[in-house]
């Protein structure tokens, strides 16, 4: 992608860092295209162009970020500014293809160094080079976009250490390239390059090279021959974390086998989400370590613990989690994990008192059921409810009327405790999940079917508690919810969106939060409704269905 600049004879710019996209190449050319805003004016205009299109531009000085980590192809790291040139107006290209005649010379900003991947170390690949100079080499390179004669230089962010990280690694007497900005004069007597790469089996560090007098002008390029000084064993571990849904930023992440911890990082940097460590263990001291490390997580028995101020969560590990070629290795640790987390993916059916019966007065149980054994872990508490295999539960409320005397007894739902928050904490959680109404015929009155208004009584609460996860709870009359929790929600009414066989299927999201939690902590949700008609036979269900709970800290 090239930005282009068009100067007027008035020194206007008609065109100011245009992006052109290249749609064509023919041998060493490039064939390039835009859209204009509008019609260029038929006057001479003074051409410039640079390679790529510049992060920002002040004047005529335009900023490249030229990176420190490349990929051994110097060519991704090129800057290149054009000659200017003269030419008229662009015009569109016609109906035969013909296109306008302005050709741009471009030249190269950057100074290339080939390193000469040596044959010996029993003719190894080299997967990795790092080379130190004696000035900044890399960073926001700044160079004037209407004359590549002006050198170029780092202007912040600037670091003398460059690594090449070859995706496919550099087989003997190949060569690997490296994009560098020219320093600004000849460097000195006693300036070096220093090189270390690194085969699959060894660390291997180069003779140093002398600098003295070297300018390294724009343009050109230098071979640079790896002569081995010294080597030793080396093995190289890859560590990576994926998105953040604990909520909170990580102290540490620690990975143990059977027999105890093999490896702790310490997020001194406070970094947020996906964490990329690279470990390197040198001679056979070091192999031990990377045979204790990937032992302990591709053996299946490996875990790891995500500790942050607030929460300590450990997850099972299994071979699944790593990659392994040779002396080198991947570990890709998954998401930081949400403080409860429930899909119902590995549910299994279970009902109890969950199903629609009309015209009875013999379906008013309370009991509370523990969900031991048919969810993925214990301590869930259900009343009133149809678990469905790998899909959701459905929680309902029940009102009854016989003999004008009624009552409404609430189903619910209680997660365990959030149990992998520190004891005496106290934090605000987000309580997310996604839930659906189904309401199946209104009520049940003197034995006639009758929907008139039933759509607007079906309503949820929810709250938090901290009762024991081990005996089961019963479901309540709605009038006494408030006594055995702490209220966070009421919501509005429910309309019947889903029918009696929804299983698994979307269903909006509801967020809400709590403060004050801590590790006995529970969540709690009831199905509720307003319907208060008193007469003999009065009957109805009002269901919901809910799936993918996720509570997390937040602020």
């Amino acid at each position: 992608m090239l930005g282009v600049w068009a100067k007027t004879p008035a020194g206007s710019y008609a065109l100011s860092n245009q992006k052109f996209v290249v749609y064509g190449k023919n041998d060493s050319k490039a064939y390039f295209t835009s859209v204009l805003e509008s019609e260029m004016e038929d006057v001479p205009y003074t051409y410039y162009a640079v390679y790529p299109r510049p992060t920002s531009v002040s004047g005529t000085s335009a900023t490249f970020a030229l990176p420190s980590f490349q990929d051994g192809h110097a060519s991704s790291a090129d800057i290149l500014v054009a000659t200017p040139a003269s030419y008229g107006a662009l015009s569109s290209p016609s109906e035969t293809g013909v296109n306008s005649n302005l050709s741009l010379e471009m030249n190269h900003m950057v100074h290339i160094l080939n390193f000469f991947v040596p044959s010996e170390e029993d003719g190894e690949p080299v997967s990795r080079i790092e080379i130190t100079l004696p000035f900044d080499c890399a960073g926001n390179v700044t160079a004037d976009f209407t004359d590549p004669s002006v050198r170029p230089s780092v202007t912040s962010n600037g670091t003398g250490r460059i690594t090449a990280s070859l995706a496919v690694p550099a087989e003997p007497s190949s060569y690997v390239s490296v994009a560098i900005c020219p320093p600004a004069k000849a460097c000195g007597e006693n300036d070096m390059l220093t090189a270390t790469y690194y085969t699959p089996t060894r660390k291997v560090v180069a003779v140093p090279l002398k600098l003295s007098g070297r300018s390294f002008e724009p343009g050109h390029a230098t071979p640079v021959k790896l002569v081995p000084e010294s080597s030793v064993k080396s093995f190289r571990i890859r560590i990576k974390t994926g998105a953040n849904l604990l909520g909170e930023a990580l102290n540490s992440f620690s990975i143990s086998g059977s027999e105890g911890e093999v490896y702790r990082y310490s997020n001194s940097e406070g970094l947020w989400s996906d964490i990329s460590v690279d470990e390197e263990y040198l001679s056979d001291e070091g192999g031990e370590k990377f045979n204790s490390i990937v032992s302990a997580v591709s053996g299946g028995q490996g875990s790891v613990t995500f500790d942050s101020q607030s929460a300590a969560i450990t997850v099972a590990l299994s071979a699944a989690n790593i990659s392994v070629e040779g002396a080198s290795a991947t570990i890709d640790l998954g998401p930081i994990p949400y403080l409860l987390f429930e899909d119902f993916s590995s549910a299994k059916d279970y009902s109890q008192n969950g199903t629609y019966s009309a015209g009875a007065n013999n379906d008013r149980t309370k009991d509370g059921y523990l969900l031991n054994g048919y969810m993925s872990t214990d301590g869930w508490n259900a009343s009133r409810f149809v678990l469905s295999a790998g899909n959701n539960i459905m929680i309902n409320c029940r009102y009854q009327s016989g003999g004008f005397i009624s009552e409404r007894i609430c189903g619910r739902l209680d997660t365990p405790n959030i149990a992998a928050l520190k004891p005496g904490v106290s934090v605000k959680l987000k309580f997310s999940f996604d839930i659906g109404c189904y309401i199946p015929v209104g009520y049940m009155l003197l034995g006639t079917l009758d929907d008139s208004g039933s759509n607007d009584q079906a309503f949820i609460k929810v709250g938090t508690h901290t009762k024991s996860i081990d005996s089961s709870i019963d479901c309540t009359d709605q009038s006494s919810i408030g006594d055995v929790c702490s209220l966070i929600y009421s919501s509005e009414h429910f309309s019947s969106d889903f029918g009696p066989s929804d299983f698994g299927a979307d269903y909006p999201t509801m967020t809400l939060t709590a403060s004050g939690c801590g590790p006995s902590t529970r969540f709690v949700i009831w199905a509720c409704t307003e319907r208060t008609t008193s007469a003999a036979g009065a009957n109805s269900c009002y269901f919901y269905y809910i799936d993918n709970i996720k509570v997390s800290i937040t602020n």
